[in-house]
């Protein structure tokens, strides 16, 4: 997977060491890093992890090099209660299943900036729904 060096300084409060140093730490502690690549005014780690987000990664690279992790507060609406079709046609194979409706979603072109940070890791943006 890949990894923007930029992306992961935006999850760490310090400012990140050359990437290197976090190459060689993740190396020897957690995941092989395959390939560093310059990419302008970024660098991007080709790491060899299962699908792992960024924030995910910024944590790891906190903990291997004792950097403070910026732990963000998401305040969501409070839910309404209620219910919505559901058919599980065979309960042994699914015995507990829990689902969400999401209602009144716009699909449009995600902003600027999330196109240009999944540009640099070699994805394709799509739309808001799909890139979130």
């Amino acid at each position: 997977m890949k990894y923007s060096y930029n992306w992961l300084q935006k999850h760490i409060e310090e400012e990140l060491p050359n990437p290197s140093i976090i190459a060689s730490a993740l190396t020897m502690h957690a995941f092989e890093v395959e390939d560093i690549l310059d990419q302008g005014l970024d660098t991007v780690f080709d790491i060899k992890v299962l699908p792992l987000s960024h924030k995910g990664m910024a944590l790891e690279i906190s903990v291997l090099l004792g950097l403070t992790y910026i732990k963000r507060e998401v305040s969501l609406p409070a839910p309404t209660l209620g219910a919505f079709p559901l058919a599980v046609t065979d309960s042994r194979q699914s015995p507990r299943f829990m689902g969400i409706l999401i209602k009144d979603i716009v699909v449009k072109d995600s902003p600027a900036w999330l196109k240009e940070s999944l540009e640099i890791i070699g994805q394709r943006s799509i739309n808001n729904i799909v890139d979130a």
